[in-house]
C-alpha cells in the first residue's frame, strides 16, 4: 500500500510466496491485436542428450563415448510472458538500460583502477 505524503509517495514491496529468481537469456513476442507488447521470457541452454553409450574399461571404469542419442538443438524454456502497455514497455526498457549502464560504469572504474 502506498503511503501518500505532501510531495512524496512510499511503496512497500512484498514478495509473493512463489517468488523466485530466474536466469533470463532473452524474450520472443511482439505486438498484440490490442496494442500491447507481449514478451515471452526464456532461458537458453544446450540440449541434454537422451542417451550416452560408453565403452567399459577392463578395470570397470568408463572409457570412450561410443554413441549419443537425441537433443542436439539449443533448448529454450519459456518461463512466463510479460503483457505490457507501450508506456510500461518504454519505462522498463529505460530502467534496464540504466541498470546496464551502472554495471558497465562500475566495471570500467574497476578495470581503470587495476591499471593505475
Amino acid at each position: 500500500m502506498a503511503e501518500i505524503m505532501s510531495n512524496s509517495v512510499t511503496f512497500e514491496y512484498d514478495l509473493s510466496p512463489d517468488y523466485e529468481v530466474i536466469p533470463i537469456s532473452g524474450a520472443v513476442g511482439g505486438v498484440t491485436a490490442e496494442g500491447m507488447v507481449l514478451a515471452n521470457v526464456y532461458h537458453e541452454r544446450a540440449g541434454i542428450p537422451e542417451k550416452h553409450r560408453f565403452r567399459v574399461n577392463p578395470d570397470g571404469t568408463l572409457g570412450e563415448l561410443l554413441a549419443q542419442e537425441g537433443k542436439d538443438a539449443i533448448h529454450r524454456r519459456v518461463f512466463f510472458g510479460l503483457y505490457l502497455t507501450p508506456g510500461v514497455a518504454r519505462s522498463l526498457a529505460r530502467w534496464l538500460n540504466e541498470k546496464a549502464a551502472e554495471i558497465e560504469s562500475r566495471s570500467m572504474r574497476v578495470s581503470h583502477d587495476k591499471v593505475n
